[in-house]
């Protein structure tokens, strides 16, 4: 048996990700990796890029670098702190992310050409500071499941930052830019 291999080297971004994307449609390749190559995946890998922020559009794409962990964000992950955040759903964004990405639909409802880029950073801010919160010995007195708390106090927090009384007129992509990172204090009122 034998079978037939290509590789092609190309030093251009933009053909290599032509390359990556015409090839990836001839095997099974996971739904949420099929966005990878969408050009606002692109330009947001892009601008988190300036906010300190490594975002991993394609899988193990930091990997062997000199990038730091704790700043790498997977699609994934980047889609469970919209949800949380502007969609306010944090009980999907904890257990059913990938049932929102798996249509088109709500992809865009995630990934919109329309969202403000500082969006996306400020939703990784904020959920990077829900997670050292969960991490302090205050926290872990209330609870030791972050796993559950982390999308439920970052929902809560942004309510609580933006008072927000009325859902009806809380607009997600004008708010979020704007708020501060909620800090400890404001985190343990809302966990108890």
């Amino acid at each position: 048996e034998s079978i037939l291999v290509r590789v092609i080297r190309e030093q251009d971004p933009m053909v290599r990700e032509s390359i990556i994307t015409g090839t990836n449609n001839q095997t099974t390749v996971n739904a949420i990796q099929l966005y990878a190559n969408d050009t606002f995946q692109i330009k947001l890998e892009t601008y988190l890029e300036t906010q300190g922020w490594y975002y991993e559009r394609r899988r193990w794409q930091f990997r062997r670098t000199s990038k730091p962990a704790s700043r790498v964000r997977t699609i994934l992950e980047v889609a469970q702190a919209v949800i949380a955040l502007q969609l306010l759903k944090p009980e999907t964004a904890r257990a059913r992310p990938r049932d929102t990405l798996r249509t088109s639909a709500g992809y865009k409802s995630v990934f919109s050409e329309s969202s403000p880029l500082q969006f996306y950073s400020k939703s990784l801010d904020i959920m990077e500071a829900v997670e050292l919160y969960l991490r302090t010995p205050a926290a872990l007195l209330i609870s030791d499941d972050a796993t559950n708390d982390r999308y439920y106090l970052a929902a809560g927090s942004l309510l609580r930052i933006l008072d927000v009384s009325d859902l009806t007129t809380y607009d997600a992509m004008k708010s979020v830019a704007l708020v501060a990172v909620p800090d400890e204090k404001l985190l343990n009122e809302i966990h108890l």
